[in-house]
């Protein structure tokens, strides 16, 4: 899996890395900023699936086994995913005829 790695932290290749962070890009758009047409459904699991990550993410940096450049790469992630969940989407609300 993507973050597989995390319920055994230590070091994680720069590809495997670069797969993380545009997962979470991903999943920060999809509940954030989502194409017209996204279901509802969608936006919540990508939520989830956020605060999800960023639980697993803050116990793998409690371990002392990462390497450094694994250390700052979960250190960005976190920094980046709580920005992602700290994000207000704005829905417009539709007039109703009346």
């Amino acid at each position: 899996t993507v973050y597989g790695d995390l319920a055994h932290p230590g070091s994680t290749s720069v590809v495997h890395r670069n797969l993380q962070r545009n997962y979470a890009q991903l999943l920060s758009r999809l509940a954030n900023a989502p194409a017209a047409g996204t279901p509802s459904d969608a936006q919540a699991l990508a939520r989830h699936e956020l605060g999800q990550v960023r639980s697993d993410v803050r116990v793998a940096l409690r371990s002392g086994r990462l390497d450094l450049l694994t250390r700052a790469h979960l250190e960005a992630l976190n920094a980046d995913l709580g920005r992602a969940l700290e994000t207000r989407s704005v829905v417009p609300v539709t007039p109703t005829g009346g």
